[in-house]
């Protein structure tokens, strides 16, 4: 155990949590002057995943969170999704850090599947002294995670997962773990387009996530063996990133630069991060060719044949191009061949009604034959919409509302009428499989 988590669990012990919080605040050091081979971006081939994943299996090894693997990688079925980004530290050409962005989707998060793993059998011991300060800190056990109230609010979640640092940079964790998650921050917030991010972690590092990095602990949060970590413990928390800029300056803005977090993560420019560049607004950077998948979760893993039918469908609807299906896991029940094959893309895009009361709109997914909208509708209303597409760029639809959630805010909406803007845009998402599928 690091000096830092020995000193959580000593202050955790003792002292208030407003005090031992600004005790913390106090402590961090930012380090704004990076080595120049040090870069932040996303893994974008092969060869950057195994790398990542390498690193990513060998910590959680040493972490006792997973069984060794044959592959030397540690590969869940979430980073086959379209929706995921991982996200690396490169010294160099070198990967030497990473954490994964699993955005919220039918196959669920890691933490909605995060039932105990041991029943009836005592936590391992390492574990046993960390127990005892969630008793000091009031925590209660619970046996999963209920996200299930965030999506009810609307809110487009995702969980930030598979973080790790390669062992011989860890002594300079600053140096790397701060900037990639300025990275990940800057990301998750202007290219996910998320309104918060979740996370589960030991609850040995509760503070350090809620006293520094500006996150709240879930309703009933630990679970005292976490399935997805081998067994350990598990606190749930939550970033709600459209607060987080004041949390942050609510917190930090009176401290000097070198421990101004504030500054670091909202003020400051993200030196030597590398973002997609986008000609239109989307929400989703997918890289996973036809090989990889192949490569990564039939080859190296036995993820795909692991799959049930359920997952099968959803995974194979996210990959609806024919170069995908070659290589997909097939049904392992007759007749469950029938999907849809209709490319949805997640995106967040501002669009107004046209009428006497303009009304703002937001669209969050879209496809050749409709969109899905935030907000609460009408069924069978018509209306004209206006879609800011980009700078500059404005389409005008023609839509009808077929169907509103009755729990959460949104609603489907057919399109009755386009125009040859909307057409380029649907054009240039199609692109992003279309490009890695080639």
């Amino acid at each position: 155990m690091g000096y830092f988590q020995k000193l959580l669990r000593t202050l955790s012990s003792y002292l208030p949590k407003a005090i031992r919080f600004r005790m913390l605040r106090r402590l961090i050091s930012v380090d704004y002057d990076l080595p120049e081979e040090l870069s932040f971006r996303l893994a974008t081939t092969q060869e950057d995943l195994e790398a990542a994943y390498a690193i990513l299996h060998d910590s959680y090894v040493g972490m006792n969170y997973m069984q060794p693997d044959p592959s030397g990688l540690r590969v869940t079925k979430y980073f086959a999704l379209p929706t995921t980004s991982t996200l690396i530290a490169c010294l160099g050409s070198k990967v030497i850090g990473t954490m994964s962005i699993v955005r919220s989707s039918p196959l669920g998060l890691p933490m909605d599947h995060a039932m105990d793993s041991v029943v009836n059998q005592a936590v391992d011991q390492r574990y046993l002294d960390v127990l005892d300060i969630n008793q000091l800190l009031g925590f209660t056990t619970v046996q999963t995670f209920n996200l299930n109230h965030l999506r009810e609010q609307g809110l487009r979640i995702a969980e930030v997962s598979s973080l790790a640092i390669a062992p011989e940079y860890r002594l300079s964790r600053g140096q790397v773990f701060l900037p990639l998650c300025k990275f990940f921050y800057d990301y998750a917030r202007f290219y996910m387009s998320l309104d918060a991010v979740v996370i589960a972690v030991n609850p040995s590092w509760a503070d350090f996530y809620e006293g520094l990095l500006m996150f709240e602990l879930l309703k009933a949060p630990v679970i005292k063996n976490y399935g997805f970590a081998n067994g350990a413990p598990a606190v749930g928390m939550i970033l709600h990133l459209g607060k987080s800029e004041t949390d942050f300056e609510k917190c930090y803005s009176h401290l000097s630069k070198k421990n101004n977090l504030f500054n670091f993560f909202v003020k400051s420019k993200a030196r030597q991060s590398h973002f997609p560049s986008r000609e239109y607004e989307k929400s989703l950077d997918p890289v996973m060719t036809p090989a990889m998948l192949d490569y990564f979760f039939r080859q190296r893993s036995p993820i795909f044949a692991e799959l049930s039918d359920f997952e099968i469908r959803h995974l194979t609807a996210a990959y609806p191009h024919p170069q995908y299906q070659f290589v997909l896991p097939k049904f392992k029940i007759d007749g469950q061949n029938s999907i849809s094959r209709e490319a949805r893309f997640v995106v967040n895009i501002h669009a107004k009604t046209v009428d006497e009361s303009p009304k703002s709109i937001f669209i969050i997914e879209v496809s050749h034959e409709g969109l899905r909208l935030k907000g609460k509708f009408v069924e069978n209303q018509t209306f004209y919409l206006q879609v800011l597409l980009g700078p500059e760029n404005i389409s005008r639809l023609v839509l009808r509302i077929i169907w509103q959630d009755q729990v959460a805010p949104f609603a489907g909406a057919v399109i009755l009428q386009s125009d040859p803007s909307w057409d380029q845009y649907l054009l240039y998402l199609s692109k992003d499989l279309l490009k890695v599928s080639a």
